[in-house]
């Protein structure tokens, strides 16, 4: 997923829409419901773009504590994307996410501790966690 990732963002490859959807597309055929719920983001391949639809994919990943489904449904509350706006709710899946190594959550739950998004303002836990997440890449 992560290399689907950075080539629909063109972070350490060049931007490649096209390769991004393939990868995308082929994990969600496997069953990988985060990749599955960015298909239904952007609309890939066979996969009708919906908001509603793509959190309905990520709630699918959380039950299996698929960390790409658990980071992208904080996303969804930390925007009001498709669910109602909740921060506390989009810290609580960063930090799961985060538990697994999952570097995108590890950041976004650094800048939960840095704002005070979601939780407790907490510049040391902030800065631990740029860090760490800077180490994953």
């Amino acid at each position: 997923h992560i290399l689907g990732r950075y080539y629909l963002w063109g972070e350490y490859v060049e931007k490649d829409e096209k390769r991004a959807s393939s990868i995308l597309v082929d994990l969600a055929g496997k069953g990988h419901w985060g990749s599955r719920g960015w298909c239904h983001k952007y609309g890939y391949g066979p996969y009708e773009k919906s908001v509603e639809k793509a959190v309905e994919c990520y709630r699918k990943g959380v039950e299996e504590g698929d960390e790409v489904s658990l980071s992208s449904l904080g996303v969804c509350y930390d925007n009001g994307t498709g669910v109602d706006k909740n921060e506390k709710e989009a810290a609580s899946l960063y930090h799961r996410a985060a538990e697994k190594g999952y570097p995108e959550a590890i950041n976004s739950l650094g800048y939960c501790y840095d704002i005070g998004r979601g939780v407790e303002v907490d510049k040391k836990k902030a800065v631990q966690l740029y860090s760490q997440a800077a180490d994953k890449g």
